[in-house]
């Protein structure tokens, strides 16, 4: 079995029972992914980010998964405001860069980033 970095730890998330972590860590994954308000999905990134600093994790870890992350992340970035019908809020040459491309980027931003921490948080705990 190859053994998690952050399985070792005396947090209240590492004392857990892993049921109940693998459980909220579905029940979130699907609440966030079918979110779409601003605000709700705020509130989901705070949740992510207290499990992280409750678990005690190493900040430089967390940082070098999200990245790997956001690699991808940031092709969306790329692409959504320019191939998302909408209302174009800048012209560059001849791409129009539209306002409702960079709310869908940034909503899926938040959700991917949220999931995945929280998913680092309640998973690798175990």
């Amino acid at each position: 079995m190859i053994k998690e970095k952050f399985s070792e730890g005396d947090s209240t998330l590492h004392r857990l029972d892993p049921r109940v972590k693998i459980i909220v860590a579905l029940f979130f994954s699907v609440i966030v992914a079918v979110t779409n308000k601003y605000t709700s999905l705020s509130g989901g990134l705070l949740f992510a980010v207290g499990a992280v600093a409750i678990a005690h994790l190493r900040t430089k870890e967390i940082i070098s998964r999200l990245l790997v992350v956001n690699s991808f992340i940031f092709f969306l970035w790329l692409m959504l405001p320019l191939t998302f019908p909408g209302k174009n809020i800048y012209t560059l040459g001849s791409l129009n860069i539209s306002q409702e491309g960079v709310k869908y980027a940034l909503l899926i931003t938040i959700k991917s980033n949220s999931i995945i921490l929280a998913g680092i948080a309640l998973l690798s705990t175990s």
